[in-house]
């Protein structure tokens, strides 16, 4: 995806968002959603808004490097340079799911890497 339009309406469908519901998750109009869209507005000073709601890194939003998901400050992921750990599994494939859906994922994964680790003495 080489636009900032094209990225924007990816990340919206993939989150399965109308441009309408987008508009009320980031308080940014339904009117300049459709125009960032189809590339008549070039950029936006609301690029954070748009990639909270959306769930997305702004970097990747705004400019296209980095990955798609956000790791929080202070995560290992972002200190690892944003790699994806699970290379199996693309980072979108996550994303897409629901946030119960997520929640459970992470909750058996850091289950399961508890239960790795050696007793401690």
């Amino acid at each position: 995806m080489d636009t900032f339009a094209q990225r924007l309406l990816f990340a919206r469908q993939m989150r399965g968002l109308s441009q309408a519901a987008l508009a009320r998750a980031s308080g940014v109009s339904q009117s300049a959603i459709a125009s960032y869209e189809n590339g008549t507005r070039k950029s936006t000073q609301k690029i954070f808004r748009l990639a909270q709601a959306l769930q997305v890194d702004p970097v990747w939003l705004g400019m296209g490097t980095g990955p798609i998901e956000p790791a929080p400050p202070g995560h290992p992921l972002r200190d690892a340079g944003g790699a994806w750990p699970f290379p199996g599994i693309p980072p979108e494939a996550y994303w897409s799911l629901s946030g119960a859906e997520r929640s459970a994922i992470e909750d058996t994964v850091s289950a399961m890497m508890r239960a790795f680790r050696p007793p401690r003495a």
